[in-house]
């Protein structure tokens, strides 16, 4: 199985959504009644699937900012709790 990334795998998912849009709106003055429901359950279904895909890309933006940041010592952690409550004196000294 090939390894695909995750911006090729949404480039994909975007052409299938735009090609499938678009022949939702290509077909839309057919008025079959076999052809209507299938449009309808297409369109939810283009319609679910781009919600989910901006969520993906959504998250994957938020890790990546996130693993982008660099890490908090304990001792910018400790610093942070001191208003909040008083340290033991082991732990006031070494930070």
């Amino acid at each position: 199985m090939k390894n695909v990334s995750s911006k090729q795998l949404t480039a994909d998912l975007n052409a299938v959504i735009d090609d499938a849009e678009a022949l939702l709106k290509a077909t839309a003055g057919d008025a079959g009644g076999k052809l209507a429901g299938v449009r309808d359950r297409l369109e939810e279904s283009v319609k679910a699937t781009r919600a989910r895909l901006v969520d993906m890309e959504e998250a994957v933006l938020a890790q990546t900012k996130a693993a982008a940041e660099p890490p908090t010592s304990t001792c910018t952690r400790i610093r942070g709790r001191r208003s909040a409550s008083p340290l033991p004196p082991a732990l006031s000294s070494a930070c």
